[in-house]
């Protein structure tokens, strides 16, 4: 396995990885030597018609036979059992590589399982670590699984674990020292086993090899051949150990000779710089400001959420849509000031108008829809139109708003979004009968200066008036209350905004 890892290390810069489906049974055994495979059942005698995994000798031969399949593309790969890697130097030269590999598989009628190949990878995981055209490291997964093993009550636990990491110990420094105390209780004869004891060394041990496998980076360059390789050693109560090394530094020479670099360490230097913070858990981006050295802090999005998080505030119907301008602006503010519109001190004087669509037609021809929306009461009446032509939007805004409210004193329109008809009104009720979360009330009560009534109301209270201007009387006592609570409210949730 060194060897292999070794022979890809050579400035190799892709990688492909082959893996056979199935691979011990694509290789028929010899009708004349098949009773030499055969086991015991209750229910007879059985016979092996492929090669099983489980003979001794049954992966020396598989290797043996694939060894044969890829002879001629032994300069550029590699096979262990049923995984075969390509490697090569540029992306022209692997696509050969390639080709004569995968003719060498179908000459011998070799099938691959194409949910576990990789093809044409800068970065490749093979026997156990991950490998690129510098270095290699441990499989992230081998770690975590290794991590995660308890501390060890018996041998059999104790020899599970030291096994394991010794897979990776040329990533961990003093290796031998570290595990010392392991081995001294593991390493026992057949016959010695029953002294086994874990103490407080051991525990000492085992958590400080945790440590290292999560506190530094696991990780070692491939060796260069122009720069000389140096041997150290060491000799301990607990053991001998050597290692291999290079010390190159030219890099480190270069960048403290080179003027640019240096003058951008020295800026670094005397002006740090920060750009995230992370407090309770949630990352921010800070924000330079023109008006000085003060930083915002605005909740950080990677840029590969932007666009859905976008959608989902704008378009997405389940968490709100686009239902009216004040919801969506409150929610999304850019990192910059924003001009908000005046406040309307009226039922009818600043009215909204947005249009949504267009979306599949429906049975009524309707493919757009208009919405209107109070902006002081937050009332909001859709009308689904056939087309947003200026005639049509001017039509329906007379009959649907100015014949019903009047005529306001100001409108703001939008730029034109989508919807359907089917379940409009539907929508909009549940909307204009939703409480305002700035008001506390809703836009059906400051409208209409009553709760709204609907079928599941168990039982209604009704009040009879005598005239019919009592109603109006008490109309206009009711809507006197809410305009006065709703101004008051608003100023108090302006207030609060600017105090954040």
């Amino acid at each position: 396995m060194e060897l292999a890892l070794k022979t890809l290390g050579a400035g190799y810069h892709f990688f492909s990885k082959l893996d056979l489906k199935s691979g011990f049974w694509q290789f028929p055994i010899n009708a004349k030597d098949r009773f030499k495979a055969a086991f015991i059942t209750p229910f007879g005698l059985y016979e092996w018609n492929v090669l099983p995994q489980g003979l001794r000798n049954a992966p020396l031969s598989f290797q043996r036979i694939m060894n044969k399949v890829l002879s001629s593309c032994i300069d550029f790969s590699l096979v262990y059992l049923d995984d075969i890697i390509i490697f090569s130097r540029t992306y022209r030269e692997h696509l050969l590589h390639l080709e004569k590999v995968l003719n060498g598989l179908k000459l011998h009628n070799l099938t691959l399982n194409s949910m576990k190949c990789q093809i044409a990878q800068q970065t490749i995981a093979y026997l156990g670590h991950v490998i690129s055209s510098k270095t290699i490291t441990p499989l992230p997964e081998k770690i975590k699984s290794i991590v995660l093993l308890p501390e060890p009550k018996s041998l059999a636990q104790a020899n599970r674990f030291i096994g394991g990491l010794s897979w990776y110990r040329k990533f961990i420094p003093q290796f031998a020292s570290i595990a010392a105390s392991i081995h001294a209780v593991t390493n026992l004869s057949k016959s010695q086993r029953y002294k086994f004891k874990w103490g407080d060394d051991q525990s000492k041990s085992f958590y400080d090899l945790k440590n290292v496998l999560t506190s530094r980076p696991l990780m070692l360059d491939f060796p260069d051949d122009t720069q000389p390789i140096l041997l150290s050693t060491n000799d301990s109560k607990a053991g001998l150990g050597g290692i291999l090394y290079q010390e190159i530094n030219d890099v480190i020479q270069h960048q403290n000779n080179d003027i640019r670099i240096q003058k951008i360490v020295n800026d670094f230097k005397h002006n740090p710089l920060i750009s995230f913070e992370l407090n309770d858990g949630i990352l921010y981006k800070l924000q330079s400001s023109s008006h000085g050295k003060v930083k915002r802090k605005l909740i950080y999005v990677p840029s590969s959420m932007i666009k859905s998080l976008l959608v989902s505030y704008h378009d997405n119907p389940f968490i709100g849509g686009h239902f009216a301008i004040p919801y969506n602006t409150s929610r999304q503010k850019r990192p910059d000031f924003l001009h908000p519109v005046r406040p309307s001190d009226g039922a009818n004087e600043l009215l909204g108008i947005d249009f949504c669509g267009p979306f599949t037609p429906t049975f009524t021809d309707n493919r757009e829809v208009l919405c209107l929306n109070n902006y002081y009461t937050n009332f909001v009446t859709a009308i689904p139109l056939p087309t947003c032509l200026a005639q049509v939007t001017a039509e329906a805004i007379f009959k649907e708003h100015i014949c019903r409210f009047g005529v306001p004193k100001a409108t703001i329109s939008d730029q034109e979004h989508n919807t359907w008809d089917e379940y409009l009104y539907p929508i909009v009720l549940a909307y204009n009968t939703g409480m305002h979360a700035t008001t506390n009330f809703t836009a059906f009560e400051l409208t209409f200066g009553r709760p709204a009534s609907f079928p599941t109301d168990r039982l209604p209270t009704t009040i009879t008036f005598s005239h019919s201007h009592d109603y109006l009387d008490q109309l206009v006592r009711n809507l006197k209350y809410y305009y006065t609570t709703v101004r008051q409210r608003i100023k108090q949730h302006a207030q609060s905004k600017n105090s954040i």
